[in-house]
């Protein structure tokens, strides 16, 4: 449930409440089946709100009814810490006002002109309005009186020092002025209505104010006619409440001052001149037939006061239940003394309110806490139908507000599924007559969906009938049904029969539309042409785009380079002639990517290997050539087996349907691997003189090329060189003298293309 009440203004003994407007501004309450809208299948009510009661209904017959048990435990738990943590106000001070989001968020009125959020489960808070102190500005406030959230989440604020009304839409700190009350009103009541109206009391007008949507221009719609005790009077209202049919609450008197007014709640009807005493009016004092203020009132009409009078020593501090019309009422909580006890209530209550499960928060601002006092509801929710038919349930939750869940089909098990049929009132007419076609949906359950369409074009949605005059010979008409209710689980839904019309243009104008291409590449420019027959000389042409008019061309050609891939074009003309409209065929373009290759792209192979090459290429090819085709197997299809014999530049051209064509270089790049031999004779016959880094990747490089002798003397070294580059080779010398015979060792490191180093070890016999 989703109601809210504003805080309460302590001050001077004048305090009032607002309820909670959630609920009467109506909830969500939906029936659910795990396993299908079958008979035999268990339904369940589904609801964020607590039940008192639920009626079942089929085929708009009851056929259940269950009431909750329900128990209010009248002892109480911190929800708010009741002290300051590192300076940070955690507890509620001052004037204490409360007020529940959707989300079960707290929202309190604190003396720190500001308003604080508790998270469901309480806790310290954080700041939701006020966050920069005391002053004017729309992210300041100046002494904060009372607040309201409404079903959307906005929070109001009544501004009572700035003498305005404050809204806060859902996580903004800085507000919009709703409401501006003149100086020396001294508004202290807060109240938003279901359609957003805003109201407040004005203490010194003796009035109750309202400010409508848009308007800063307030009304009075109760009092007005100075202080008094008469019936069109009220003297020092606080408290304001609207019930759903617009009747106005007020509480009439500042109760624990030295004039405590009227000590009263009157009754406003719609328009009327002069309220009814609902409650109170016996005057100043204890007695159950006595109120300080009203607190809320629920959708069975009982209200709730609070007393917080202190002529019996201030031990009695409670919260009474007043039926409407009653004489008196019966204590709800308190009434145990005046302490700081789970049960009690220390000298003054401040803010009272109740969350969708019917628990209880009440503010304390000289103890500085929120009691929360905890109500268990037990209520069967479900309901198994034995026969299928039409089911519903009226459910009325712990407030006692009353709504109606949708309504759901149950079908036996071996139901069909959903269906549909169409209808039509002609097939076959002249240009210009009105055709109706009526949708049949079977086992489609509550509200399902209906999508019409003509020749591919989406057109009326969400009714089982389509009219329309305009159609063209040869057009098809169907529909599409979706529903989420089906004896299995998962939605389910049906296409219809589609019905072919011939349209008959004869003695009336027509319109046929040609276009200059309906392939053509992204981007390219259409014309498209319209042709009349037997309309007037000069028609006017509407164009349209997937049935959307195209505002600002009125000629008979439409040209566009713009289109996306399947949009539908079509034409209106109004003419002079007997039919005076006509609407064209539909074309339909399709549009393609251009042809492109990606640059850059290489492929590298071993010599003597072969893979399949497979270049990076967008667009819808038809042909492919490459060149030269030596080392492919075919230089004619998309992905060609390579071997060639050394590095080759390959040239692809592609061609597109209709979209052109593009070339591109691909790089074949064959390597030898990294290869040192393992002897050489450095006798100058030129047959293996040299000791050097014969191959390798492609696009590597030497880093670093060293030889050792057998006591591990370095005898060689070279740094940064390609690899196969013989200039840079070992001649068999050590600083210009042939080195002895023998085994020597070398390291090679290799910095491959990716940047990435391998390293190479290995000996090597020289040979004299």
């Amino acid at each position: 449930m989703n109601r809210f009440l504003v805080c309460l203004f302590y001050l001077s003994g004048l305090t009032a409440f607002p309820p909670l407007a959630g609920a009467q501004c109506g909830y969500t309450a939906i029936i659910a089946a795990t396993k299908g809208f079958c008979t035999g299948n268990q339904l369940r009510v589904a609801s964020s709100h607590a039940f008192s009661d639920i009626v079942w209904y089929k085929d708009g017959t009851p056929v259940k009814k269950v009431n909750a048990t329900q128990h209010l435990n009248t002892t109480g738990v911190v929800f708010a810490a009741p002290s300051r943590l590192g300076g940070v106000d955690t507890g509620v001070q001052g004037y204490g006002r409360l007020a529940f989001d959707t989300a079960g968020n707290l929202y309190a009125c604190q003396t720190n002109y500001s308003i604080r959020k508790y998270p469901p489960g309480g806790g310290v808070g954080v700041l939701a309005a006020g966050v920069n102190g005391r002053g004017r500005a729309a992210s300041q406030l100046d002494g904060p009186l009372d607040l309201f959230v409404d079903r959307r989440n906005n929070l109001y604020v009544l501004d009572r020092g700035n003498n305005r009304i404050q809204k806060f839409a859902p996580g903004d700190t800085a507000a919009t002025t709703v409401g501006v009350v003149a100086k020396g009103a001294a508004p202290s009541g807060l109240y938003v209505d279901c359609m957003g109206n805003v109201y407040t009391s004005d203490d010194a007008a003796s009035a109750v104010i309202r400010f409508s949507p848009g308007s800063m221009t307030p009304t009075i719609v109760a009092g007005g006619k100075g202080a008094g005790t008469g019936p069109g009077q009220l003297d020092q209202p606080g408290y304001v409440w609207v019930d759903p049919v617009g009747n106005i609450f007020v509480s009439d008197g500042i109760v624990g001052s030295a004039d405590p007014g009227n000590t009263r709640i009157t009754e406003w009807k719609p328009g009327a001149a002069a309220g009814i005493v609902v409650a109170g009016g016996h005057g100043y004092g204890y007695g159950h037939d006595q109120i300080s203020y009203l607190v809320w009132m629920d959708g069975k009409d009982n209200m709730y006061v609070v007393n917080n009078n202190n002529t019996s020593g201030g031990l009695n501090i409670r919260i009474d239940t007043w039926p409407l019309g009653a004489g008196g009422g019966t204590t709800f909580l308190g009434d145990n003394g005046e302490g700081s006890a789970l049960n009690q209530f220390g000298n003054g209550i401040s803010g009272f309110t109740e969350d969708a499960k019917g628990n209880v928060y009440v503010s304390e601002p000289n103890l500085e806490r929120i009691l929360t006092f905890q109500r268990t509801v037990d209520i069967d929710t479900t309901y198994t139908p034995t026969d299928a038919g039409q089911y519903y349930a009226v459910v009325t939750d712990i407030q006692g507000y009353t709504v109606t869940t949708p309504t759901i089909t149950v079908n036996t098990p071996d139901a069909n599924p959903a269906s549909i049929t169409i209808t039509a009132t002609a097939t076959s007419t002249a240009v210009c007559t009105p055709i109706t076609f009526t949708a049949t949906a079977s086992n489609a359950g509550p509200s399902p969906d209906f999508q019409w369409e003509v020749s591919g074009v989406k057109v009326g949605k969400d009714s089982n009938s389509y009219s329309n005059n305009l159609f063209a010979d040869g057009d098809k008409v169907y529909c599409i049904l979706t529903t989420p209710y089906a004896c299995s689980i998962g939605p389910g839904g049906d296409t219809s029969n589609i019905i072919a019309l011939s349209i008959d243009p004869h003695g009336t104008a027509t319109v046929t539309i040609t276009a200059t291409d309906t392939a053509v590449c992204n981007g390219s420019p259409v014309t498209f042409d319209a042709t009349v027959t037997n309309g007037a000389a000069q028609p006017t042409f509407q164009w349209f785009l997937n049935g959307n008019p195209i505002p600002g061309d009125d000629s008979a050609a439409y040209h566009t380079d713009s289109l996306s891939n399947t949009d539908i074009v079509s034409c209106l003309i109004t003419s002079d002639d007997v039919c005076g409209l006509a609407k064209s065929n539909s074309v339909r373009v399709l549009v393609s990517a251009p042809p492109a290759i990606a640059a850059g792209q290489v492929f590298t192979i071993k010599y003597g290997d072969s893979l399949t090459l497979n270049p990076e290429i967008t667009g819808n090819i038809i042909s492919y050539l490459w060149t030269p085709g030596t080392g492919l197997s075919d230089s004619t299809i998309a992905n060609p087996i390579a071997d060639p014999t050394s590095t080759t530049d390959y040239k692809l051209k592609i061609v597109s349907a209709g979209c052109g064509a593009d070339s591109g270089y691909i790089l074949v790049d064959v390597y030898t691997p990294l290869a040192l031999p393992n002897a050489f004779t450095p006798n100058g016959d030129g047959h293996n003189d040299d000791f050097y880094v014969q191959g390798g990747p492609v696009n590597s490089k030497v880093e670093d090329f060293a030889v050792f002798d057998r006591f591990g003397a370095e005898v060689f070294h070279v740094h940064d060189v390609a690899p196969g580059d013989r200039t840079y080779a070992w001649n068999g010398t050590f600083h210009g003298t042939p080195a002895p015979a023998g085994t020597y060792v070398y390291v090679v490191v290799i910095k491959l293309a990716g940047g990435k180093r391998q390293v190479y070890k290995g000996t090597v016999m020289l040979i004299r």
